[in-house]
């Protein structure tokens, strides 16, 4: 993460102005991209509204986005589980989903799902 700061940081000032991260989307993407991208970014990650991103900013910019795509990941295994699609997963959806009819111990399975199900109704919420 700090590689790619310093070298979107040509100034060596600190922080990434709007002009550094044109030059940065220029280096990756040639000509063929959308100047509001980088407009998009400034605004996202500029939490003190200075114009500029520190690096600071851009960890917390970094980590925020891993934590969006890790939850999306999430949901999309949460569906993939959700047969019926009523939005909570049962014993018996997983049950189906990870082993079928046979071989499996019950109790565990139960035991799992008891310490995920936030208000002991049986189903698991995303939340």
């Amino acid at each position: 993460m700090k590689d790619a700061f310093n070298a979107l940081d040509v100034d060596r000032s600190g922080s990434l102005s709007k002009e550094e991260l044109v030059e940065g989307y220029r280096m990756i993407y040639g000509d063929n991209f959308n100047e509001g991208e980088v407009d998009a970014l400034l605004n996202m990650a500029d939490e003190n509204d200075d114009g500029v991103i520190s690096y600071s900013e851009w960890l917390m910019t970094a980590m925020n986005r891993q934590k969006i795509l890790t939850h999306e990941k999430l949901e999309a295994a949460f569906q993939g589980f959700d047969a019926d699609h009523s939005n909570t997963v049962s014993f018996d959806e997983i049950k189906n989903f990870l082993f079928g009819s046979k071989g499996f111990d019950e109790a565990q399975l139960h035991n799992v799902i008891n310490r995920v199900d936030a208000d002991h109704d049986g189903d698991i919420t995303l939340e």
